[in-house]
């Protein structure tokens, strides 16, 4: 079916929902762009991990640290008729844009994370999963205190093939590898029995011990705690054009704390910062912003239906990056919200983070 059945069909048929409607127009409006529009410039570089074994210090510090790789540009990225990753965001901005408005005191970020960790000692080496779920109230009023609560996980085998190795090395509960950290806001270090580096690195053993559930209150909220990581997102505009210009801004300033160069990298950045880390609540138009400005991107690419971490279905895109990696987001089709952004290297999930919560809520972390 090409592209322009599809819009005849998005306006002509009676019956057609209003979301679908807007996303039919918008398609067009992209098509338009994308024949005049000059081929994109190549890319290079993004930025973002946040290691699973931390506490409250290396959370913080671990968001400001950056990780730069080479990100390719297809100079002539094929649109396959009928499946534009245009198509999936336009249908998510209309979802989003349609969730009814609600209030609360706090707004709510519980995520999973999860990434792999080659461990073990001469030849017996193996990849396990570590697994840690933060749970962060940030309030709504300027004078009221935040909460942030998290816990990590014992470790398990990231494949059965993994499982045999570890198996086969006593099956171990504790590894503890070296790991690098930049100075966080508050002082705070990843590193243990670290050593000053360049541009103030340090670098030290990290241990992967679960934990229980723990919790800190956070006085004057969250904002002093991670100042100058993120972008502001209660200053950020939910019109699509003003909100590209900030974002990019944000990303060429120096972003989470590393360098970002392209405009594509840039923007992925800024919309992933919104969808999966942000600090204050994110309106469902804010949202939508951002899912309309990656749909503009020619270098993001549809994937189809794709399963997450914790076996929820939905849609994916996919940013490519150098030497065989790929960077993902996967939507629920069905609300717009995001469900989960993962790392992939030579076709292996080797990251990821679910978005468990995301809301306003009055109920704070002694009603759970």
């Amino acid at each position: 079916m090409d592209e322009i059945t599809l819009v005849e069909r998005a306006f002509a048929e009676p019956e057609a929902a209003p979301a679908a409607v807007a996303a039919g127009r918008e398609r067009l409006v992209l098509l338009a762009r994308a024949e005049s529009a000059d081929p994109p410039r190549p890319l290079v570089r993004r930025v973002r991990q946040r290691p699973v074994i931390a506490g409250l210090a290396t959370l913080i510090a671990a968001t400001a640290a950056a990780a730069v790789v080479v990100v390719n540009a297809d100079p002539a990225p094929s649109r396959a008729p009928g499946s534009p990753a245009g198509g999936i965001l336009l249908v998510a901005a209309s979802k989003s844009e349609a969730a009814p408005a609600v209030q609360g005191r706090y707004w709510r970020m519980k995520v999973e994370t999860g990434e792999e960790h080659d461990v073990g000692t001469g030849k017996k080496h193996y990849n396990m999963l570590l697994r840690r779920v933060d749970d962060r109230w940030h309030p709504l009023s300027p004078k009221g205190d935040g909460w942030y609560a998290w816990q990590v996980f014992a470790p398990r085998p990231a494949t059965p093939a993994d499982g045999l190795a570890w198996r086969a090395d006593g099956s171990p509960q504790r590894w503890k590898w070296r790991a690098c950290s930049r100075p966080s806001p508050d002082g705070g270090r990843v590193s243990v029995q670290s050593v000053p580096l360049p541009n103030g690195e340090r670098c030290g053993e990290l241990d992967s011990s679960p934990t229980p559930v723990r919790a800190q209150r956070m006085r004057g909220g969250m904002k002093e705690f991670l100042k100058g990581i993120g972008a502001d997102v209660t200053k950020l505009s939910e019109d699509p054009a003003v909100l590209r210009g900030q974002l990019l801004k944000w990303a060429r300033d120096g972003g989470t704390g590393g360098p970002v160069e392209g405009e594509a990298a840039q923007l992925w950045l800024g919309v992933s910062y919104l969808l999966f880390q942000p600090e204050a609540s994110v309106s469902g138009r804010l949202r939508a912003a951002g899912y309309r400005i990656l749909a503009e991107l020619p270098e993001v690419k549809p994937l189809g239906p794709a399963t997450d971490a914790a076996g929820r279905h939905g849609q994916a895109l996919a940013l490519a990056i150098g030497h065989g990696g790929t960077d993902r987001i996967i939507i629920d089709p069905a609300t717009g919200a995001p469900l989960a952004q993962e790392s992939f290297e030579k076709g292996r999930r080797v990251r990821y983070e679910l978005v468990l919560k995301a809301e306003l809520t009055d109920r704070g972390p002694a009603a759970d």
